[in-house]
């Protein structure tokens, strides 16, 4: 808790600052925030209506209302860590999207040179076009080989002069929305997420069903990981028809731990008043939580015009600490 500095004319406020370490996973102690900036090409997460045969036309509302409110609430997750696997797929992908972007550069080259060749009646200004073709031919080519070259090095797709791949999860890559989310929809139920994921071009996908179980709702949800080609996360949940908020919350943190890649503990900040500049670690918190991975101890500083800074606090190694 802060007090009003003691200034003439400065009004006599109290500038607040707390903070809740959200719950962790048991196995997490309350962690450092992220050491790498996030890198490489976002990947798109789609979010699917829940499959809702068997269950009563009255209830039929699950399959769309408990999607939105995970989705809702895993809004924090912003950045995913890819394990070994997923990093290695997603390198002989662009592998073979360079490859293949590649050839197609030969292959045109050579198309547009040997249209010059029959098409242009005029000598002189066939020579001179068939020049500069053979040219865009050789580059196409010298281009490809390079290509191969590299990737026989054992050279990253994405071309880079460092071969070595990343530690599993050192490296974040920033998660986005998949683009018809914005007017708030989900995608189709999904029965083939492989073929969701090529058609909409997807590289994570979110779905599942809702069933009849008892006088219960089986809530069951998977996470689909496009490189791979397969689910790398299933959970189910029970719930009441008009529980299914409850559901919701046990729910969030092991999917948002998958669509993460990795256990995290979660951090939310609260200050009045608003305009107070809120420090972590020496750095200037611009939201309102962070996430964090490592364990360690962890400083906090709010500061605001006309007010002394509040007290510092420190977060231990307990997963369940309070600043």
């Amino acid at each position: 808790m802060g007090r009003p500095a003691r200034q003439a004319g400065v009004p006599a406020a109290v500038l607040a600052f707390s903070l809740a370490a959200l719950p962790a996973a048991p196995c997490l102690a309350q962690t450092s925030a992220r050491s790498t900036e996030p890198s490489g090409k976002p990947l798109v997460v789609g979010w699917a209506e829940l499959g809702s045969d068997g269950v009563d036309v009255e209830y039929g509302y699950a399959g769309i209302l408990v999607p939105r409110q995970l989705k809702a609430s895993l809004s924090f997750v912003a950045e995913r860590y890819p394990g070994d696997e997923e990093f290695a797929a997603a390198l002989r992908a662009t592998a073979g999207a360079r490859l293949e972007t590649a050839r197609k550069a030969v292959a045109d080259a050579r198309a547009k040179r040997d249209l010059s060749a029959l098409s242009i009646r005029d000598p002189a200004r066939r020579a001179s076009e068939l020049l500069t073709a053979e040219a865009a031919v050789k580059k196409a080519e010298a281009a490809l080989a390079e290509v191969i070259e590299a990737q026989a090095a054992g050279v990253p797709g994405d071309g880079s002069a460092d071969g070595r791949a990343q530690p599993e999860g050192t490296v974040p890559v920033v998660l986005t929305p998949w683009s018809g989310h914005a007017d708030g929809s989900l995608l189709p139920v999904v029965d083939q997420p492989a073929v969701v994921c090529a058609g909409k071009k997807l590289d994570l996908l979110v779905y599942g069903s809702v069933r009849p179980r008892g006088a219960y709702l089986a809530i069951e949800l998977s996470l689909y990981v496009a490189a791979l080609g397969r689910d790398v996360w299933t959970a189910t949940d029970y719930a009441f028809a008009d529980g299914l908020e409850e559901a919701v919350a046990a729910l969030a943190r092991p999917a948002a731990e998958a669509l993460i890649g990795r256990p995290y503990a979660r951090a939310e900040f609260r200050a009045s008043p608003p305009v107070v500049d809120l420090y972590v670690d020496g750095k200037l918190q611009r939201g309102s939580h962070l996430l964090f991975f490592e364990p360690g101890r962890h400083e906090a500083l709010a500061r605001a015009d006309g007010f002394e800074r509040s007290e510092e606090r420190r977060v231990g190694k307990e997963c369940r600490s309070r600043w």
